[in-house]
């Protein structure tokens, strides 16, 4: 079947058997190209595969206190809400099991203890009333964190979190797979385009004993940090021999 837009929609959970779904998922990712197709994937697939109301994924370039960086979502204006609450709150499902890289499931929002004032702020602006979520993990590495809604507490009985725990397995490593493309593509073009990036890079591999990409997101993240272009940290390192500070 095909969606409004002419993609092909995912079988259900209920027309084809368990290995079959997640084969079909695993082809689906493995065929989507680049990160924001990806996590499209991935929640057009817990719609109908878990199934759950609503789900929004959201994925991080870097690993620090939010997956922020990119996202996907069923429900634009439901999620937009949401969001909104999360982050009013301080904390929530999404980004405890963000920060735990863990499964966190809150059946009734109504009666809910963890997190009282997302909780409230949930049952007062949106029909949402169970939330499933999965810190995304990969070799360590924190990717993003997949979240699903249902509008009935209790919603997820035990296979269907078992359904989506393989659903965040697959989206793991289908994201990690597309941010170390897209970190592959970024690299190359540094090296092609600015000469003292190279250089820079270069010294870092040396002195710290690092491979390309490992240096290449020293400069990164110090660029982040600093707030100052990328190039501008290599010329200072290739001009003075240090590093500037965070």
């Amino acid at each position: 079947m095909e969606d409004s837009a002419g993609r092909e929609e995912p079988e259900s959970a209920s027309n084809l058997a368990p290995a079959g779904v997640f084969a079909e998922l695993a082809r689906s990712l493995a065929e989507a190209t680049g990160i924001r197709p990806t996590l499209q994937e991935i929640v057009d697939y817990a719609i109908v595969v878990v199934p759950c109301d609503w789900a929004a994924v959201a994925a991080t370039e870097e690993i620090g206190p939010r997956p922020s960086r990119l996202a996907a979502s069923t429900d634009q204006e439901v999620m937009a809400t949401v969001a909104d609450i999360a982050g009013a709150a301080g904390t929530s499902p999404g980004r405890a099991a963000f920060l735990d890289a863990s499964t966190v499931y809150v059946p009734d929002l109504a009666i809910e203890g963890r997190f009282p004032a997302y909780a409230e702020a949930m049952i007062e602006r949106t029909p949402i009333r169970s939330v499933l979520s999965f810190g995304l993990q990969l070799r360590e590495e924190r990717l993003g964190v997949l979240s699903l809604y249902g509008k009935s507490p209790n919603f997820f009985a035990e296979d269907a979190v078992e359904r989506a725990s393989l659903l965040a397995e697959h989206g793991a490593i289908a994201i990690e797979a597309e941010l170390q493309a897209s970190r592959a593509e970024t690299l190359g073009a540094a090296l092609q385009s600015n000469r003292t990036v190279g250089v820079a890079l270069g010294i870092l591999m040396e002195r710290h004993d690092l491979t390309a990409e490992g240096a290449f997101q020293v400069l990164r993240r110090l660029s982040s940090h600093s707030n100052r272009k990328l190039a501008l940290i290599a010329e200072e390192l290739v001009t003075t021999g240090r590093l500037p500070s965070a």
